[in-house]
């Protein structure tokens, strides 16, 4: 998936902030944006959709159709309300929109909501996925 600069700059992120997360290992590739005191993630792991519906690893995950996709919206118990992630199925892999807070005071301004920022994001994102 490909995005110009202004598409990331729409995200509230700056696209001249980005980090290649393919260095945390091969299972999982994408890239992160960071602003002032948050960042979006989007990464793609070979995991079907379903494995972060009803398990104990996400509990409180919930299934919800995003850009016409059937997707799962999930907070980690580990970041609690710093963390959120909108997942959408795209062939045999899961691709995640991650927002999170690295700065409370100037993160939590800019992104107030981290799950509804999430899933606007992943709704844009679904319009590129391959069908």
């Amino acid at each position: 998936m490909a995005y110009t600069a202004e598409e990331i700059r729409s995200w509230g992120v700056d696209p001249t902030k980005v980090e290649d997360t393919a260095t945390r290992g091969l299972e999982y590739r994408g890239c992160v944006w960071t602003a002032d005191g948050w960042a979006i993630e989007q990464g793609v792991i070979n995991n079907p959709i379903s494995d972060y519906l009803n398990t104990p690893v996400y509990p409180g995950s919930r299934a919800e159709k995003i850009g016409g996709l059937d997707g799962v919206v999930y907070q980690s118990p580990a970041t609690g309300d710093s963390m959120c992630t909108a997942a959408l199925p795209s062939q045999q892999a899961t691709v995640h929109v991650i927002v999170s807070i690295y700065n409370e005071k100037r993160g939590r301004k800019a992104a107030p909501d981290l799950c509804a920022k999430a899933v606007e994001v992943a709704t844009f994102v679904a319009t590129k996925l391959p069908k």
